[in-house]
């Protein structure tokens, strides 16, 4: 296979960059990258996307017109950037137009005292930028959510959000509005349609188009690390300088960040990103929500995917407890067809999953009665935002007239070496007056079933005791939906 020729704009420069012919591997981060090359403004904090200093933005064509998203570069491969525009924080003062340097987000920084230190003021002004370029009002809470990705060590809050209020809400056409129409035309020379293939001396790196391409690859190179978003490798490769050989790189195949609704189901492409995800809960399944605002960072959430989020088969992930509770379905492809299995029996240990080496999972899908008429969705951390799961645990729960358990499902996640259901749980439940006293009564059963490690986060005992008392939540919160339906 011919190697290509990455292309892609930094800031209004395009660059072409042949893998064949220089030191850089395809999987070298973005961060890293900019850091080579002298753009010194974008900072790294954490190498792991917990701090947001290293925040740039992303310009993208999506359905031809530019898209602007925030994005950490310390975990975004450079190989990710064919075909799209990477805007620095060098970026913005150049292009603040004749009759000021800087640009309106810089100003409201400044006049609002809104930097101590300065170590994250690049990742700030990015990400409000990015809010800035967006069609979207954003109000005071929907801001302080999109910079919770964010972290300020000087404490200075309130001057950077009083700035960003500001600024979001006198939002005006920049100077990047005027250059849109010669930023689309480049872009959408640059994405003429075909796969690329990236070949170093130690690595190769393919970005199909198609799903036909992709499983094609996926026979020749069943060694190929399978990556769509690439949030999770990408912190391997920064803290355990894990590098490796081949990638398969899923996030330009469009057919898979497609959303479909049928008579019956939704069908959710797996390589829709939380982001796109969370858009369309808030107008189709509501229930989902508490799940996906605490999903890390709005940076995180908007490249990484659903697909990427269930093939790690973390004991901890936040998408896995929900979608099994839901009772979802996964389809898998390969060349020689389809297959169709329940989430759960996905998940086959530990980080592993039911994938053969020529299959790929490309869709999730969901029945539109599988929403219970009660869901509860709860994640237990030490942090409320960007943190990982200490425990977590999903219910979905329907009643009949008397109250007595119809069905139930019960899953928890942080518990085992894989997510699981709780079917002894399940089973005692049904057909019993849905109480307090039955959800105690459950308790023995859940600790039995369970034999949770002590680490960092938690020790065994903690875990225990979380799992009870989120399943002693669920039953408050269906109580009191309940009270408010009578009223």
């Amino acid at each position: 296979m011919k190697s290509s020729i990455l292309k892609f704009l930094l800031n209004d420069r395009l660059v072409e960059t042949d893998f064949a012919k220089t030191s850089l591997l395809p999987s070298t981060t973005v961060l890293n990258y900019l850091r080579m090359n002298r753009l010194i403004g974008t900072k790294e904090g954490c190498a792991e996307g917990d701090c947001g200093a290293c925040t740039v933005t992303i310009a993208e064509l999506v359905n031809d017109k530019l898209v602007y998203k925030a994005v950490n570069s310390c975990l975004m491969f450079l190989s990710g950037l064919q075909g799209k525009q990477l805007i620095t924080i060098e970026h913005l003062s150049e292009n603040a137009g004749n009759n000021s340097l800087l640009h309106p987000v810089q100003e409201a920084m400044i006049n609002h005292h809104a930097s101590q230190c300065g170590f994250c003021t690049p990742g700030m002004t990015m990400m409000i930028f990015s809010k800035y370029k967006s069609k979207s009002i954003v109000n005071p809470a929907q801001l302080r959510t999109a910079l919770a990705g964010n972290l300020c060590r000087c404490t200075g809050y309130v001057s950077i959000l009083d700035a960003a209020n500001e600024v979001l809400a006198n939002r005006a056409p920049d100077l990047f509005s005027m250059q849109e129409p010669e930023i689309v035309s480049i872009l959408r020379k640059l994405n003429d349609g075909n796969s690329h293939f990236f070949n170093s001396e130690n690595q190769c790196y393919y970005l199909p188009c198609t799903l036909e391409d992709a499983l094609d690859f996926r026979i020749s190179h069943p060694e190929a690390i399978i990556v769509n978003g690439a949030t999770d490798t990408a912190i391997k490769q920064n803290k355990q300088f894990e590098y490796q050989k081949c990638f398969l790189d899923l996030s330009a195949v469009e057919c898979l960040t497609k959303i479909e609704e049928t008579e019956k189901e939704y069908i959710i492409g797996s390589g829709c990103t939380i982001t796109a995800l969370k858009e369309f809960a808030a107008h189709n399944y509501q229930v989902m929500l508490p799940v996906l605002e605490v999903f890390a960072s709005e940076q995180i959430r908007n490249v990484a995917t659903v697909g990427g989020n269930l093939s790690t088969a973390s004991p901890i992930g936040d998408l896995l407890p929900m979608f099994i509770a839901l009772g979802a379905e996964v389809e898998i492809a390969s060349l020689s067809g389809r297959r169709k299995i329940y989430l759960e029996e996905f998940l086959t240990g530990y980080r592993s999953n039911a994938l053969n080496k020529d299959e790929i999972l490309t869709a999730v899908v969901l029945s539109k009665v599988s929403a219970s008429p009660f869901c509860f969705f709860e994640k237990a951390s030490v942090r409320k935002q960007l943190d990982i799961t200490t425990v977590n645990i999903a219910v979905c729960l329907e009643l009949d007239p008397d109250s007595s358990v119809k069905t139930i499902r019960l899953v928890y996640g942080g518990m085992a070496a894989m997510v699981k259901r709780v079917k002894a749980v399940e089973d005692f439940c049904k057909e019993k007056k849905w109480s307090k006293q039955l959800v105690e009564d459950c308790f023995p059963m859940i600790d039995s079933y369970f034999q949770p490690i002590s680490d960092a986060r938690a020790n065994a005992s903690t875990r225990s005791i979380l799992a009870q008392n989120l399943f002693l939540k669920a039953w408050v919160q269906s109580t009191a939906n309940k009270e408010m339906e009578d009223r």
